[in-house]
């Protein structure tokens, strides 16, 4: 049964390769699944709400990747797998494919590289998104200390790991801790492409952070502002067909109506609907 709940299998097109006729079929060594081919289709189902699709495609693959001893590829393909049923509600699935990733690191030297430290923000992301957000840290935790020794600080993957940490932190009551990472996330995201669609999630999330936090009269004056200050992001976003686009305001457009603004809620369901539909 598939994220469509029917049954269904690849198509050729999206697993047939030309073949190599000078390679020895039976050589597994240094074969790569077409990683960049994969995603691509998956991009399609995905954009296209085809999620069954998108999940057949993932399971193809994966099994493949482990046939030909393909590591790397596997990663890949299970960090895909755990977005796909986070975002989707499966997270018993979504924790299966951390396990396995989890389990893959474990069992490889992939010399100090930054997809290690996102692959290990993923598996937090899935256990926060399960209800256990101290686990959540363990992973964020070390997805921290990779990034420090492999990237410049003010690359983006850090603020989508200060933003998922402070969730966990917050979840956990580590409030102060939680307010910290989301200013850096704010101070990372300065000048970046996705600076006023991500932003604005951050001056969200800082808002149901003092809901949480402070009592309702501080808090009241603290969500206004911030709300104020998510809408001034999202408002500065031009107007395009862009799936990721539409995903953000998704995220934002319950948020602005719980904290009762209305009216700009209704403007990014409107905007939604002309992305999606494609108008």
């Amino acid at each position: 049964m598939d994220l469509n709940g029917k049954n269904g299998g690849v198509a050729p097109e999206d697993y047939e390769e030309p073949q190599c006729l000078l390679c020895d079929p039976e050589d597994s060594l240094n074969r790569r699944i077409p990683v960049s081919r994969v995603i691509e289709k998956l991009d399609t189902y995905i954009a296209s709400r085809d999620f069954g699709s998108a999940e057949r495609l993932l399971v193809y693959w994966r099994g493949e990747a482990v046939s030909i001893g393909d590591k790397g590829g596997l990663l890949t393909v299970l960090n895909e797998m755990m977005g796909l049923y986070r975002n989707n509600g499966f997270n018993e699935k979504a924790l299966e494919s951390a396990e396995e990733a989890v389990k893959v690191l474990e069992t490889t030297d992939f010399g100090g590289d930054p997809s290690t430290g996102t692959t290990y923000l993923n598996v937090g992301t899935v256990y926060n998104a399960a209800g256990d957000p101290a686990k959540a840290l363990e992973y964020y935790d070390l997805a921290k200390k990779i990034y420090k020794e492999t990237l410049p600080q003010s690359d983006y993957r850090v603020s989508g790991l200060s933003n998922n940490r402070a969730v966990a932190l917050a979840r956990c009551g580590r409030f102060e801790e939680a307010r910290e990472e989301y200013k850096n996330a704010l101070r990372v995201l300065r000048g970046s492409k996705h600076e006023l669609l991500e932003s604005a999630v951050t001056w969200l999330n800082l808002a149901d952070l003092a809901e949480k936090e402070l009592d309702q009269e501080e808090a009241a004056e603290e969500i206004e502002s911030c709300l104020n200050k998510a809408e001034s992001f999202l408002a500065a976003v031009p107007f395009e067909l862009d799936a990721y686009q539409s995903f953000v305001l998704k995220k934002c457009e319950p948020a602005f109506r719980y904290y009762g603004f209305f009216a700009f809620a209704d403007e990014l369901r409107e905007r939604i609907r002309k992305i999606d539909e494609g108008t």
